[in-house]
């Protein structure tokens, strides 16, 4: 029988005393924190778990394991793990697989509920399907950089998980991947991925934020639904409306733990986009950005303040609606029009200048804006619709142009006859002619 080694010795990363197999010729990994073991760690010789427990095929397959030892070590010369050979093992605790093992079958290690220490070789491409799914006493796993893809349920409900480090070979995250791993606090996804797959981190609990990157292109179903702890999330940039991956990231149920969210790149921020995020503080909106949508922000009550990108020319129907907790907000230079309540309700509102771009508020647009007290409205505007500013309850002054006050154009005689008519009471607010 092939001799292999043994590490043993403590890790610099967590202290732990450990007994770590593997080949000679591989660098070891510590199974709880993944830091690289010392250099000049001992090398003890052993021999593998019993040949005789094991079932091998003569092109390599390891079809079945016999035994009943806790810490298993695969022989040399094993190629493949079948399907389901260690499923609901109990018995099992450690296992080390060799070098040159491409393939670990459908659910090969699923529900081994006392598994703690799992040693992967750098010949494989991929975490199998359910691989190490229900395996509830793994607390940590290095995947060495030769895997591409975690395939579906690879660590499904892996309820002890708390760290894994992806490293940056990964391309595709597989559905269920990290479903259930609720113990999981932190998780990096690393720039080489493109697609992630339904429910991938589902009912991740224990996650608290997560940064998308760039590279991702697919987001399917549910990716981070049941993400009850999580408060911040950046979302990268993509084709599909940011809507849509929203909705399909968090299966339209956004956690009411979602504080902050940082969008890296887009041209637009669509209808619907985070409606009603009502835990919502704090978004990060790129230059990139032109329009924001119909109820683009609707019903995020929480949100305090929001910097508009210049870059913006539109902003949609009730972009802003219910967004009590806004208390000053900055229309960017290049918006012409202020749309069917855009900012109804903003009760903490104390002030508004409409920029000289803007040439016509729409019907409610600032209506039940009950804390606004100020409001300059520019020559350019050339309409204001029917309660654009009903039921501001609050306002004292409004900042008018100079030319208004004893109009000469017609220009000015219409837009002073506008003014009367969407402001009738001639002494509230008080009219200050101010604008050059």
């Amino acid at each position: 029988m092939e001799k292999i080694a043994t590490y043993a010795g403590s890790c610099n990363g967590c202290g732990r005393d450990l007994t770590i197999f593997g080949l000679p010729t591989e660098i070891a990994f510590c199974p709880f924190c993944g830091s690289k073991l010392t250099a000049g760690a001992p090398v003890i010789p052993v021999t593998p778990t019993n040949a005789a427990d094991f079932v091998i095929s003569n092109t390599g397959v390891l079809m079945k394991y016999k035994g009943e030892t806790p810490d298993v070590v695969i022989p040399v010369g094993v190629k493949k793990i079948h399907e389901s050979v260690f499923e609901e093992n109990k018995l099992l605790t450690s296992v080390v697989i060799p070098h040159g093992v491409t393939e670990i079958g459908f659910r090969a290690f699923y529900g081994c509920s006392n598994l703690t220490s799992v040693s992967l070789p750098d010949t494989l491409p991929c975490i199998g399907e359910a691989a190490f799914g229900s395996c509830g006493g793994l607390t940590a796993i290095h995947i060495p950089d030769s895997v591409t893809s975690i395939e579906e349920s690879a660590f499904f409900d892996c309820k002890r998980l708390t760290a894994i480090t992806i490293p940056d070979s990964v391309t595709s995250i597989g559905a269920y991947a990290f479903s259930g791993c609720g113990s999981l606090t932190a998780i990096t996804i690393p720039d080489s991925v493109t697609s992630i797959g339904k429910e991938a981190f589902s009912f991740c609990s224990g996650l608290t934020a997560i940064t998308i990157p760039d590279s991702v292109t697919s987001i399917e179903g549910g990716a981070f639904s049941g993400c009850s702890g999580l408060t911040s999330i950046a979302l990268p940039t993509m084709e599909t409306p940011l809507y849509e991956l929203f909705c399909y990231a968090f299966a339209t149920t956004v956690p009411a733990s979602l504080k902050t969210v940082v969008i890296s790149g887009a041209t637009s921020i669509c209808k619907n986009a985070f409606d009603r995020c009502k835990g919502l503080t704090s978004i990060t909106i790129p230059n990139s950005v032109t329009s924001i949508g119909k109820s683009a922000f609707s019903g995020c009550s929480a949100l305090t303040s929001i910097a508009i990108p210049d870059s913006v020319t539109s902003i949609g129907e009730e972009a802003f609606y219910g967004c009590e907790g806004l208390t000053s907000i900055t229309i960017p230079d290049l918006v012409t029009s202020i749309e069917r309540s855009a900012f109804y309700h903003c009760s903490g509102l104390t002030s508004i200048t409409i920029p000289g771009s803007v040439t016509s508020i729409e019907e409610c647009a600032f209506s039940n804006c009950e804390e606004l007290t100020t409001i300059t409205i520019p020559a350019s505007v050339m309409g204001i619709e029917k309660n654009a500013f009903s039921n501001c309850s609050g306002l004292t002054t409004l900042h008018l142009p100079r030319e208004a006050e004893k109009p000469k154009t017609k220009e000015m005689k219409a837009f002073a006859k506008m003014i009367k008519k969407a402001f009738p009471n001639k002494k509230s607010p008080v009219r200050v002619y101010d604008i050059d």
